[in-house]
């Protein structure tokens, strides 16, 4: 009997509990991470640049640089504000109280703009003198209602002209450009070639940058007027131009490249009744015949009691 007990113990005592069983894991190596997230990432990272950078321009940017950005990409609205001067044709401050202004800004320059009747052309001495435009407009019809009514449409769209320019800094040199006046035919708008700034390109019909920069501001603040359009070239006395090709063809040339300018940027073309072009006929400084100021575009707003 000893010996059948001790039969059942294993070695050391130990009872045999059967075979062995040994589970092996294997361990696979983990998949690899889609890079969609790192797309993500670079679009956040991206959009956050320029946020900031957005911040950035907005805090050195001046109220008159934002200003004139957005009367770029805007109609210019009219402005009601009186010039304080007496009339249009007084004189007028380039910087009003109204005039948006930074503590960046540097001081702001009050300056007469040229107006009809004292126009300097050189020395104090030699002073040559557009037609004096009657406010009143026609005598008959001074007293109306009407003409009342469309002399202050016209000293508005003078004032707005004038601050559009000025305000602008793109073409705030071609202040000294500008002549508006009130006549007896309507608003006349005076543009000529001042010193180094060209309108158009020496010898032909091809507005310059500033040019078409100035004509897309008048289009912006007339387009909305109920008057008809005249527009008139004019050239000085000799100009650098292709033979075969006269003052007469150059000036009626710049006359209709001005029409396109301006319905292209939304002037509706029913309103332009005639173009011409003067040659060197009528010169705005005759004392100097080759002077840059006969080199001009004259825009009338004709009354609406006048026939075109």
């Amino acid at each position: 009997m000893a010996d059948e007990q001790s039969t059942d113990a294993g070695p050391g005592g130990l009872k045999d509990k059967g075979p062995l069983v040994v589970k092996r894991t294997k361990i696979l190596p983990a998949p690899p991470h889609g890079g969609a997230w790192k797309v993500a990432y670079a679009d956040f990272v991206t959009a956050m640049m320029a946020f900031f950078l957005l911040l950035w321009l907005l805090n050195v940017t001046t109220e008159s640089t934002k200003q004139g950005i957005s009367d770029f990409y805007e109609p210019v609205g009219i402005s009601k504000v009186q010039t304080g001067s007496g009339g249009t044709l007084a004189g007028l401050s380039l910087n009003s109280e109204e005039a948006l202004k930074s503590p960046g800004s540097p001081p702001s320059v009050k300056a007469a703009m040229p107006t009809f009747g004292s126009v300097k052309t050189g020395s104090a001495d030699e002073q040559e003198r557009v037609p004096e435009p009657r406010e009143g407009g026609d005598t008959k019809g001074a007293d109306s209602k009407r003409d009342k009514l469309e002399n202050e449409q016209f000293e508005t769209t003078a004032e707005s002209l004038r601050k559009a320019i000025q305000e602008i800094s793109e073409i705030s040199d071609l202040r000294e450009s500008l002549l508006i006046g009130i006549t007896p035919e309507g608003l006349r708008i005076l543009l000529f070639d001042h010193q180094n700034t060209r309108l158009f390109t020496s010898g032909n019909s091809v507005l310059t940058g500033k040019g078409e920069r100035l004509f897309a501001i008048i289009s912006s603040i007339l387009r909305d007027l109920p008057h008809h359009l005249r527009i008139t070239g004019h050239t000085g006395k000799t100009e650098n131009h292709q033979q075969n090709y006269s003052n007469w063809e150059l000036s009626s040339d710049r006359a209709n490249s001005v029409r396109k300018t301006l319905t292209k940027y939304r002037i509706d073309p029913r309103r332009i009744k005639r173009i011409a072009g003067r040659a060197d006929q009528e010169l705005l400084d005759p004392k100097k015949p080759d002077s840059p100021r006969n080199r001009r575009i004259d825009i009338l707003l004709i009354r609406q009691n006048k026939t075109s």
